[in-house]
This record gives structure tokens, C-alpha cells and sequence, in this order.
């Protein structure tokens, strides 16, 4: 296949492109279907077929061991449905009920809030630092939303305010599932249709107790139920959390306010909706964001790790999506054990030490680096590592897989070792530094 030929990077940028483009037509198509149905019956018809439609994906795929690895494990079963209502059900029946009390361009641009929400969360959550540059470019970002949200002026209008407030919950939950999805490195073909089935269970519910009524589907609402079901919450959200998963989160998240953009466009196309010149303001800011994020987020994010000395000499990454399409079962095993794969660049001083420095079964640990990697990583993921830790030729990387404080602290240990061998204190030009 096409994907698989493509370099890991080059697949990821596509995947989210081609994510963006189909999360830019779901405000359009929620908001052509609520004319005719209720937002529980829209949301159940397209559960239904998501559910369906990720269920054969991931017989396709043949991901149906790592299905029954998750449904025989209840912690990491519940972490999963609890991330898939949230993300799924209650994002989307809010943003549903929000679109139908407002229009789905201001609905759209409020949901698109979230990264702001994520970049809060994720040091807390999963330990990944979010530098300064990273923090502004999501405010440019978020003030091109913004001026769309005022129509190009510099108040808001509280038009609809309580159908804004709801929007902001879809936010929320959006913002907070994601930050629990990016903690969890599970097979993503298994977790989008756990997500899909909690969601059609509890929409289910739902119509249950309001005792919800249905009405006949005409042809909008039928294509909008199918795009929905089909693409949006299936194969559209395989491309997204592939990319999640396998760049900085915040690198991703800034992709998705191009989706208000789009939107506006598609939305003019479909629905009629009329265009204004601001938009084209508020598309610089994007775009200026978007430049500064991928200068600043792609590449591995940073692990926030302990204050010893070797965490704040060599900066330590989360390199977990290097391994989203592993074969190696004993990674798989490791990994799907909320393990993660953490690494350090080793500049020349210390590229030409061995794995065997370390015991690794002492920590329960995978080791290897770039040169030694035992047959752990492929020469794509071994490139994927190198290219996104900033390694030059005659670095290596060091890569540690297992319990993330095991994980880091058998790298502070490895370091030690070298040290030792060594009989000297390497200097800061011989570890080598991440530059940003």
C-alpha cells in the first residue's frame, strides 16, 4: 500500500491533513441533519453505523488479539470507555445541541478551544512539557478563533450565550479525553471502536429515559448520518489518533484550528452560509500559529522528568509513537501495560556506549539504543527516532520501554555507568543538548 511505503512522518502529516478535512464538514453535516431529527436520534443512527463501520476496520486490520487483550484487562477497559464517552458521546451531544442553537460555524469555533484546555492538562496528566513558544502560538491561534467568534470586532456577542456555554463543555470534554487517550498507548483501531460502542450504549440510554421519539430520516439527514458514522468517528478518527499518538499532542491540536477555516467554506458551500472579509484576518492568524508550532512541536515531546542531574542535563523524550505500529510483541505486551518509551540524545562522548552497561530486567525495561537496537526497533521507526530527537550523525539515541519512573530511572542509572567507564564527568558539549 501507498501508507505503508511513505516514511513515518510523512504518513503522519497526511493522515492529520486528511483529519482536519473531514473534522472541517462535521459542523456542516451535524447541523444539515438536527433540521429534521433530535440530537439523540442523530447521534444514535451514527454510533450505530461507527460502531459497525470501526468493527470491520478493525477485523481488516486484524487487530481483533489486541481487542480481547483490552477487554480482559478492566483498568485499561474503563480508562478507555470513560475517554471514548467523553470524547465521543458527550463532546458530540453537546456540540450537537450547541450547532442547533446557534449556527455550526460559531459552534465550531467554540469546540476548537480545546488545545488550550490540553496544554493545561498534559504536564499534569502524562508529564509532557509545553515550552513558551508553544504556549504563544496556541494564543495566536486561539485570538484568530476568537475574531471569528466576534465577528471581526473585539467583544463578543452574547447572543445564544447559554448554547456557548454548552459548546464549552463539548470543549472540555474533548480537551480532557484527549489528554487520558494520550496517557494510554493501546492498539487505536481497538480503542476507536470501544470508543464508538460506550457511545452508542449510553445514547441508547439516553433515548431510554427521555423517552425520545423516532422521526423518518430524508436524504440530507441519511448522507449526514453515513459521512458521520462512517468517516468522522471511524476512519477519520483512525487518521487523527494515529498522529495524536505519534507527534507532540500540541503539534496536532494546532492543526485542528484550521478546521473553523474550513468550516466557514464548506459550510458556504453546503448550507449557504455567507463569507466576510475578517475571515481572511483571523486565517493569518492561524496560519502564524501553525508556523510556530511546527517549528517548536515537531519534534518528540518533552518528558517532564525528575530533578536529578541527569534529567536536567539531557532533556528526556516521550517516544511512545514511535512504536504505534510495532511488531515486536514483547514492546506491544510492554507498552499496552501503560508502559512508554522514553529517550535521551547522546551526543559523541556518549554514542559508542552498549546497552549492556545497563541491567534492564533490574527495572523491568526494554533497552536499546539507535546503533544497538537488538532488533527491538525497523529501520523506519529507527529513522523516526533519530529524526524527531534532533540527532545528528554520530548520535545515538537511547530508548528505554517500560513503567515511565522504571523507565527514567534506568536511564539516569545507564548514564551513570558510562560515567564510570569513562572515569569522567562528560561535559555538556558531550552529552549533547536539544535545541529547540
Amino acid at each position: 500500500m501507498l501508507l505503508d511505503s511513505m516514511k513515518m512522518k510523512t504518513r503522519g502529516y497526511l493522515l492529520i491533513a486528511l483529519a482536519v478535512t473531514e473534522l472541517s464538514l462535521l459542523p456542516v453535516l451535524l447541523g444539515l441533519a438536527v433540521v429534521n431529527v433530535s440530537p439523540l436520534e442523530l447521534l444514535f443512527y451514527t454510533f450505530l453505523v461507527s460502531t459497525a463501520t470501526s468493527f470491520a476496520a478493525l477485523i481488516f486490520a486484524k487487530k481483533l488479539k489486541h481487542l480481547f487483550y483490552i477487554l480482559t484487562n478492566p483498568r485499561i477497559f474503563s480508562i478507555l470507555v470513560i475517554a471514548g464517552v467523553f470524547n465521543y458521546a458527550f463532546a458530540q451531544l453537546f456540540l450537537t445541541i450547541a450547532i442547533k442553537g446557534t449556527n455550526p460555524i460559531v459552534a465550531s469555533l467554540i469546540s476548537k478551544l480545546w488545545p488550550l484546555f490540553l496544554a493545561i492538562m498534559l504536564p499534569f496528566t502524562v508529564r509532557i512539557k509545553i515550552s513558551r513558544m508553544q504556549l504563544i502560538a496556541l494564543f495566536i491561534g486561539f485570538v484568530g478563533v476568537y475574531f471569528l467568534a466576534t465577528h471581526g470586532g473585539l467583544l463578543p456577542r452574547l447572543y445564544g450565550i447559554g448554547f456557548i456555554g454548552i459548546a464549552l463543555l463539548s470543549t472540555l470534554s474533548t480537551a480532557g479525553s484527549n489528554a487520558i487517550i494520550k496517557g494510554q498507548n493501546q492498539d487505536i483501531f481497538s480503542q476507536v471502536f470501544i470508543f464508538n460502542l460506550a457511545s452508542l450504549l449510553l445514547i441508547a440510554l439516553l433515548i431510554t429515559l427521555f423517552n425520545t421519539n423516532f422521526t423518518p430520516m430524508n436524504a440530507y439527514t441519511l448522507f449526514s448520518v453515513l459521512f458521520l458514522g462512517m468517516i468522522s468517528y471511524s476512519l477519520g478518527a483512525l487518521m487523527f489518533f494515529y498522529s495524536f499518538k505519534l507527534f507532540d499532542p500540541l503539534l496536532i491540536s494546532n492543526a485542528t484550528y484550521l478546521t473553523p477555516i474550513l468550516t466557514i467554506f464548506f459550510s458556504y458551500l453546503v448550507l449557504g452560509t455567507k463569507l466576510y472579509s475578517y475571515y481572511l484576518v483571523s486565517f493569518a492568524f492561524i496560519i502564524a500559529a501553525l508556523l510556530i508550532q511546527q517549528r517548536y512541536a515537531s519534534r518528540a515531546p518533552t518528558y517532564k522528568a525528575s530533578g536529578n542531574k541527569h534529567a536536567m542535563q539531557l532533556p528526556m523524550f516521550d517516544l511512545s509513537g514511535a512504536f504505534i505500529n510495532t511488531k515486536n510483541n514483547e514492546i506491544i505486551n510492554m507498552i499496552g501495560r501503560s508502559g512508554r518509551a522514553l529517550g535521551v540524545k547522546l551526543g559523541s562522548g556518549l554514542a559508542n556506549s552498549k546497552p549492556e552497561l545497563l541491567d534492564a530486567s533490574k527495572y523491568g525495561c526494554i533497552v536499546f539504543t539507535t546503533k544497538e537496537h537488538k532488533g527491538y526497533a525497523s529501520a523506519d521507526e529507527l529513522e523516526f527516532i533519530r529524526e524527531i530527537t534532533g540527532a545528528k550523525e554520530g548520535d545515538d539515541v537511547l530508548v528505554c520501554i517500560g513503567k515511565p519512573d522504571l523507565a527514567e530511572k534506568a536511564i539516569n542509572d545507564y548514564i551513570e555507568n558510562i560515567e564510570k567507564v569513562n572515569m569522567h564527568e562528560p561535559s555538556m558539549h558531550e552529552l549533547g543538548s536539544f535545541a529547540e
